[in-house]
């Protein structure tokens, strides 16, 4: 890997991270969103794995449960969860879903978004301990697939419009081409029916959400925002999660 290539792989990071790394002048790439999704779904992965043999099944899935939704959300500043439970609140509050994907997140001192928060923490909390518990290579599947939805979505733009991150022609096909070969490779090492399974279902959901999101950027605002991007993307990640228990 050369120098620029890091550097593009850092501004990348950057768009989700809190911690910036240092990118230089790089500009972020939406095709490489898939090989943020690798390594953070390798170390989890690798973290599952060592934490069973250190600790025993039992004790690997709780620790997974209790920090790695938490690593993951500070890494990325709570973003995907803040801006998906503002989202679901204000419709709640019966806001047209085009102001709800639009409007910033803030705070609110009300019931509604504090219960929506600690729901999908929890639910995230549960689908990672489960994963961990039963087959940590899910993890594998889960979070290249997540952020090869949002790399498809940032470079989607209905009817003429602007993507939020364009992706060069000649890079059309990489997203889709990291998260296959993730899948395929996962799936070839691990030797276990039941986690190819999940990795076939876990492809299909993902293209299944896509096309569902897709169509809601259509309808609803033309092209995705940053805060569209935080917002679809916690979805479809919890969506994954569970999606990747279904077989274990």
């Amino acid at each position: 890997m050369n120098r620029d290539f890091l550097c593009e792989l850092a501004a990348t990071a950057n768009v989700f991270l809190f911690r910036k790394f240092d990118a230089e002048e790089a500009e972020p790439a939406a095709a490489l969103f898939p090989l943020l999704g690798i390594i953070a779904g390798f170390l989890f992965t690798l973290a599952a794995w060592t934490a069973t043999v250190l600790f025993g099944h039992l004790t690997a899935a709780l620790l997974a449960a209790i920090l790695f939704p938490l690593l993951y959300e500070i890494a990325t500043n709570w973003s995907g969860l803040r801006n998906l439970t503002s989202f679901l609140a204000m419709r709640a509050g019966n806001l047209p879903i085009a102001l709800a994907l639009t409007k910033q997140a803030e705070p609110e001192r009300k019931l509604t978004p504090v219960f929506v928060f600690v729901s999908l923490y929890l639910l995230r909390m549960t689908a990672f301990g489960m994963i961990a518990f039963h087959r940590p290579a899910v993890f594998l599947y889960v979070f290249p697939g997540a952020y090869f939805i949002r790399a498809e979505l940032t470079g989607y733009g209905a009817d003429g419009e602007i993507p939020l991150l364009e992706i060069p022609e000649e890079k059309r096909l990489l997203p889709a081409a990291l998260t296959g070969a993730a899948f395929a490779v996962t799936a070839l090492l691990s030797f276990h029916l039941a986690t190819i399974a999940a990795g076939i279902l876990t492809a299909f959901a993902a293209f299944l959400i896509l096309r569902v999101q897709q169509r809601s950027i259509r309808l609803h605002t033309g092209r995705a925002t940053l805060r569209q991007i935080h917002i679809y993307g916690a979805a479809a990640e919890l969506l994954l999660l569970y999606t990747g228990t279904i077989v274990l």
